[in-house]
């Protein structure tokens, strides 16, 4: 999470969409600053070096899986 100040000195925190997305490889120090943000959806791998707001490859792995209607996996 970053810390911003806008107008009037008011802060304003800003988190990274990284943070919930399948495709990122987060790394978290024991200070607020020590964050690194690795994207493996693109190849090589991307080390962010800024706050991502709008991804198109950007997937919530908070979100539950989709269950197809009428889909029966085959035994092996």
């Amino acid at each position: 999470m970053y810390k911003l100040f806008g107008k009037n000195e008011t802060s304003v925190n800003l988190n990274s969409l990284c943070t919930t997305c399948t495709s990122a490889l987060v790394l978290n120090g024991y200070g607020k600053a020590q964050q690194k943000i690795m994207c493996t959806y693109v190849h090589p791998n991307v080390a962010m070096p800024f706050i991502v707001k709008i991804c198109s490859g950007y997937y919530n792995k908070n979100q539950p899986k989709r269950v197809i209607e009428g889909f029966k996996p085959t035994p092996i």
